[in-house]
Order: C-alpha cells, then structure tokens, then sequence
C-alpha cells in the first residue's frame, strides 16, 4: 500500500511540489485506460473488423458500464465490484474470443487462477492501510481504542464506523465541535467517517435530554441559541452520525426533516446500527430523507426557521481523486438562494 498522506498547501509553488510528489500515484489511474485503448487500437487496426461496429460496442459497452457501475458499488461495494468486472470482461473474452494458440490459453488460464485466489483471499488482497495522520491511521494501533466495526460503500462515497474512546477537549484541534462537559463526551462511543476524512460523532442518546446536557456548548447550536424561535422547525442537511439532529432535539424543535444523500449513511442509521440510534431515528419528530440538500430545498414548498449545513465541504472525496479538478457548487450564491 502507498502512503499517500495529507497535503495541505499554501503557496504555488507548494502545491506544485505536492503536485510532483503524487504523480506516480495518480498514473496508477492511467494504466486501465492506456489497456483499454490498446484494446480499441487493435480492434481498430483489424482490416476484418468494420469500424462502425467497434465504435458502436465500444459505445454501447460505456454506457452500461456507467450505469451499472452505480447500484454495483452500492450492493457489492467497490473492491467486489473490481472482482465481478474482471470476470466478466475475461468470461466476454473467453466466449466471443475463446484462445487458440498455446501462449493465449496460458494467459487466459492465469487470470482464471488470479480471480479464483483473489476471491479466497479478498479480505488480505483488499486490506486497507489508512495514512498517518489520518481520520482513521489510529485504528491500526490497538492501544488507541479505535476499532472499525462496519464497512459500507455508497456510489457518493465510502462510510466507516468506528468505536473510539470519549475525546478529549484538552487535546482536540477544535474543542468547539465538542464542548468541555465529561459526562456528555463519555457518549462519545462512535464515530462515522467519509473515505477517511470527513467524521462525525455519534453520540450515545437514551432518548432523554439529560444525555444531551453539554451539546449547548459545541459550535453546532450557534443557530439555536441565536434564534427567537421558541420551537424551531428545522432542516439538517448532511446528517452523517446525527450530531445535528441531536442539537435541535435538545434546543426542542418541534420538527426536524434530516436529508441526507449518502444511501450506505441511511442503512447504517436506520438497519445495520438501528438499536444505536434508534432513540433519534424513530422520534416522531425526526424525518429522515435521503436526497441531495441543495435539489431537496429545491423541490419543497416547506419553510424552515433553522436550516444546518455543517461542514457539507468535506475532503470526503479528496484522497481518491488524485489532484484531479472538480467543481463544488455548495457555497454559490445560487445555493444559498
């Protein structure tokens, strides 16, 4: 595994130096494509083969692959994913261009054996090692108390939950994300993370407002604490472990529509780890909706006293991307409009 780390630059010429330094891994995205287009040169280059029909299975191939590659990710996730692609492009081979000479029947039976040996072993063959200095690098240290229990991919991104011991306001970055009351962070017992980076804590809730005594002094509550509303109605956007929706539940909002776009979030929060955060989940209060946030506001006629983004910029997709430019439409002025 590569370490690829976490580079925070300031300056151009620092962003060039990391530009530098994470090209041998971003190439690694460029060998399937470079196979692929060796693939359609020589298809191409057949005098048997007419062009039309190359272009228009090469086409037609995308497509569907563009499109599978959506619940593929959602129901096997993306390294069971990798594996059933790869039987089907060797099985499409083998059936549509079944090997004849000695050298292809070899190749053609190694990668049978490498996909046999990579569905026994996927576990080690998939094994992730997480950066140092990284969200979840702590979960490789047993003495840290930080255990990854569940695993969920979703196509907008990969979802970890963790068991990690209660932090500690005297040595956190931003105390202001949890206060300074040690009862309450002793309900810190879970975490939820975003490929690695973006986390949220998932506090512990027993259903009473007693647990939540100490949540009026994290930054979350700002809006509450600035609102004249008696009873708020509000609108969480990004709900990731619920820290939101616990903040206006202990502010008493009478209604609370939580929308949120990651499909692995919502089965974690109301399937996988329903006994966990049931107390919120079912509160007849709360309304769970999965959806984006900026086309849900869109499409509803509702008015909202409170409505909370918190950190919906997240380096969720960062690490993955390889440097490569993507274009957020969360903060324009349409957005807030």
């Amino acid at each position: 595994p590569a370490d690829a780390g976490a580079y925070q630059v300031g300056s151009r010429p620092a962003f060039v130096l990391a530009l530098v330094q994470m090209f041998p891994l971003a190439l690694l995205y460029a060998i399937p494509f470079a196979f692929c287009g060796f693939i359609l040169g020589a298809l191409l280059s057949s005098p048997e083969l007419p062009t039309r029909r190359i272009y228009f299975f090469d086409l037609a191939g995308s497509a569907l692959g563009a499109f599978a590659v959506i619940p593929a990710i959602a129901e096997l996730g993306v390294e069971w994913s990798a594996v059933a692609a790869c039987v089907v492009l060797l099985g499409g081979a083998l059936l549509f261009a079944p090997p004849t000479r000695p050298l292809a029947r070899v190749l053609a039976a190694s990668a049978v054996l490498v996909l046999i040996l990579s569905s026994a072993f996927a576990d080690r063959l998939f094994e992730m090692t997480y950066p140092k200095g990284s969200m979840l690098a702590a979960a490789q240290n047993p003495e840290s108390g930080v255990v990854i229990e569940h695993v969920a991919w979703d196509p907008v991104a990969r979802i970890e939950l963790s068991r990690i011991p209660p932090p500690d306001p005297d040595t956190m970055l931003y105390p202001s994300i949890i206060g300074e009351n040690r009862t309450f962070l002793a309900r810190f017992r879970r975490m939820l993370t975003q490929n690695n980076y973006a986390f949220t804590y998932a506090v512990d809730y027993d259903g009473t407002k007693d647990s939540l005594r100490g949540i009026e002094e994290t930054i979350y509550s700002a809006a509450y604490h600035a609102t004249s509303v008696p009873r708020p109605q509000a609108l969480v956007i990004g709900v990731g472990g619920g820290f939101d929706i616990l903040t206006a539940l202990a502010f008493d909002a009478s209604d609370i529509t939580a929308v949120e776009i990651n499909g692995a979030t919502v089965r974690i929060l109301t399937r996988t780890y329903r006994d966990y955060f049931r107390k919120w989940v079912e509160d007849p209060r709360v309304h769970l909706v999965q959806s984006e946030g900026r086309h849900f506001l869109e499409t509803t006629d509702r008015r909202f006293d409170i409505i909370q983004l918190s950190g919906t910029d997240s380096y969720s997709g960062t690490p993955g991307a390889a440097h490569v430019f993507s274009e957020n439409y969360l903060y324009t002025t349409e957005a807030f409009d």
